[in-house]
């Protein structure tokens, strides 16, 4: 279920906001103001978001504000071209989150989000998540401490039920896998990510995914020296992940052979 101030006020400056009530029924406006949470918040380097972690009402929060990478963000910091509330970046994400937390997906639920309009033409945008408890990033991690090789495979595990469904995670990094105290692991960061239609698995994205996520844990390791991380460990997350996949390309050559076989089934009958 979810909840739409969709408001037809053309007076601008205004916002829509979009809210989960199955988390929290009513959102203060001043909630999505990164500077409420200067005092009582913790705030994160995160790529090309300003993230600020806190807590309301007894709920930990994860307040992600969008910002722009690269060249175009040294110009225009946090403002987008508007062609539609639904097109916004932050109303994808948070609808993506919706979808995969339903399909059963480690993942933060959505809280809220907030499109931000300045003009007919320009928007800001903010994102309210729950906050996964006592995680940390893969990253963060290993460069502590050395994870076991059924923690690698887990990993694959999860990233392959990802793909089973047809996720495609467009910034699949260590920093951007969870994982809690109990193991337990979760995905984040859906910004630009898409499902893709149900394929059988070739060296296409699936394996691109994967090939971009192991950059960046050569990446890492290139950096720091205590990063627990090299091609044995690559190799065992390889193997979780196969076994899984296994089982979906299985599933897909049977779907596509019924698909094919079945005008012929007909004229049969």
């Amino acid at each position: 279920m979810q909840k739409f101030n969709n408001s037809t006020n053309q007076t601008f400056p205004c916002s829509r906001i979009l809210s989960n009530p199955d988390i929290v029924y009513t959102i203060p406006e001043n909630l999505f103001d990164c500077s409420q949470h200067s005092c009582d918040g913790e705030f994160l380097d995160s790529g090309r978001g300003t993230v600020v972690l806190f807590s309301y009402l007894g709920q930990e929060m994860v307040l992600k504000t969008y910002h722009r990478g690269g060249l175009p963000g040294r110009f225009v910091r946090e403002s987008y071209l508007y062609t539609g509330v639904y097109k916004t970046r932050m109303w994808k994400e948070f609808h993506m989150l919706m979808e995969l937390h339903t399909l059963g997906l480690p993942v933060p639920r959505p809280i809220a989000a907030r499109c931000e309009l300045s003009g007919p033409f320009v928007y800001r945008g903010q994102l309210l998540m729950e906050k996964i408890p006592h995680s940390n990033t893969l990253a963060e991690v290993i460069t502590e401490t050395e994870l076991s090789d059924h923690t690698w495979g887990s990993i694959g595990e999860i990233i392959a039920r990802f793909h089973a469904h047809g996720i495609y995670h467009s910034d699949l990094n260590a920093s951007n896998i969870l994982l809690t105290k109990d193991l337990g692991i979760y995905l984040i960061d859906f910004d630009k990510c898409s499902i893709h239609p149900p394929t059988v698995p070739t060296t296409t994205w699936f394996e691109s995914n994967l090939r971009r996520l192991k950059r960046s844990l050569l990446k890492y390791a290139e950096k720091t020296p205590t990063f627990h991380f090299d091609d044995g460990k690559w190799q065992e997350l390889k193997k979780g992940y196969d076994g899984i996949r296994v089982g979906i390309t299985q599933g897909l050559l049977t779907l596509v052979v019924s698909s094919e076989l079945a005008p012929t089934l007909l004229r049969l009958l």
